[in-house]
């Protein structure tokens, strides 16, 4: 039967074995937890981030797409102008 652990203690757990240097087999000693719990929470938590980078970089290309359309959009309307003039013009 598995322990449940709260998120928090799942959290403080990936960052120290991220970021301390310990094997995790320590770390899960340190904690008194599985290692395979260990493995399989920082394989979540970097799935998260990358799903995260992942979405800023389409919301960063999105709002960029954004913009150029209204600037075409912008284009299109001068050039229906200037030809709108163009032909008054030759009449």
């Amino acid at each position: 039967m598995s322990r449940s652990y709260t998120k928090e203690f799942v959290q403080n757990v990936v960052s120290i074995a991220l970021t301390c240097g310990l094997p995790v087999e320590r770390v899960a000693k340190d904690f008194n937890v599985d290692v395979e719990d260990i493995e399989e929470w920082i394989a979540a938590y970097k799935d998260t981030n990358a799903t995260r980078a992942q979405n800023a970089n389409i919301h960063r290309e999105n709002e960029l797409l954004r913009k150029e359309n209204a600037s075409l959009k912008e284009r299109i309307e001068t050039l229906k102008k200037q030809i709108a003039l163009f032909e008054f013009t030759l009449d």
